[in-house]
């Protein structure tokens, strides 16, 4: 016993000394997601902040593909030094757990959360073209169309709130494939599909403008960027919530206390007024937690979306 006190006491003055030499090299911030749209410009302005907060570069280096299964595979092979970050997303920590039957990697067993970071709605939106109005309109022409209507599927994480609501509201849709949000929008505009779930923030200014029509927002509150439009729980559906969130993670056995610096980085970081500024104007809510309730955040979520999976009928593939 006393010899292992030793060797703890020994060790400790070493291990808090890394810590506080922490970073003395360049970051990497690895991005699940191709460059552009709501997630990626999320993780630029972290990385931003981190970089100047940490006194060293932290780079962003997009992995997109494969429902971001491809960045989560490099980020969790890399060295459990702090020096790799995970841009930990909706989809890959919670929504790929419930969808896909194979998945190479595990949320929780293969990374180690560091912090929530945010969270911000979808809208369900439909072309102006279609005859609706409201979404009790949407739901009785769907009634009498049954298949025939076609959503934009730009991912989990916008596809299965929208068809948890379908199923809520007892409709079926078809899903058309598009490569995220941006072809999504542009399809939703041009009338290639009549219904879309995407994010608010990426398409308020369309709604604005007039060119698609907002039908709910997904959020428990209507959003200060677009009040005119009711949340889906005010319109006949109450509880139903779906916010898409972004996190920070890092490989799992990276030391608590690298963990512990990164958090205090992100959490000043995310606290900044010019952040705090920038993302309201996108709808986005800042939410920055402790690294332990983040993964237990992570874990209400996984069993969350497993269910809906479930009641919707969703059989992972």
């Amino acid at each position: 016993m006393l010899k292992r006190l030793f060797l703890v006491l020994l060790v400790l003055p070493f291990a808090t000394a890394f810590a506080q030499e922490f970073p003395n090299k360049p970051l990497r911030l690895i991005v699940p997601n191709p460059p552009g749209g709501s997630t990626d410009m999320v993780a630029r302005r972290l990385a931003a902040g981190l970089a100047a907060e940490l006194g060293q570069p932290v780079v962003v280096d997009n992995r997109g593909g494969a429902s971001g299964t491809v960045g989560a595979q490099v980020a969790m092979s890399a060295p459990p030094d702090g020096y790799t970050l995970f841009f930990a997303p909706t989809s890959v920590m919670a929504i790929n757990p419930a969808v896909m039957a194979k998945l190479p990697y595990d949320p929780l067993e293969h990374f180690a959360p560091v912090s929530l970071l945010s969270k911000q709605p979808l809208l369900i939106a439909v072309t102006p073209s279609l005859p609706v109005n409201t979404l009790s309109e949407l739901v009785a022409l769907a009634k009498s169309k049954p298949g025939q209507l076609n959503f934009a599927g730009t991912g989990a994480s916008a596809s299965l709130p929208l068809l948890n609501w379908a199923h809520l509201a007892g409709v079926q849709l078809t899903e058309i494939p598009y490569a995220g949000g941006g072809p999504g929008l542009a399809a939703l505009i041009g009338g290639q599909v009549e219904i879309a779930s995407l994010t608010l923030g990426t398409v308020y200014t369309h709604v604005h403008a007039k060119k698609i029509r907002g039908l709910g927002v997904t959020s428990s509150k209507r959003s200060p960027l677009a009040p005119e439009v009711p949340t889906v729980a005010e319109l006949g559906f109450p509880g139903y919530e779906a916010m898409i969130w972004n996190g920070l993670a890092v490989p799992r056995g990276t030391p608590k206390d690298i963990i512990g610096r990164l958090n205090r980085a992100t959490v000043k970081v995310m606290a900044s007024p010019e952040i705090m500024s920038q993302f309201a104007k996108d709808g986005i809510e800042i939410g920055t937690s402790t690294p332990e309730k983040f993964e237990e955040y992570i874990r209400a979520e996984i069993i969350r979306w497993k269910k809906v999976a479930s009641d919707s009928g969703l059989k992972p593939q």
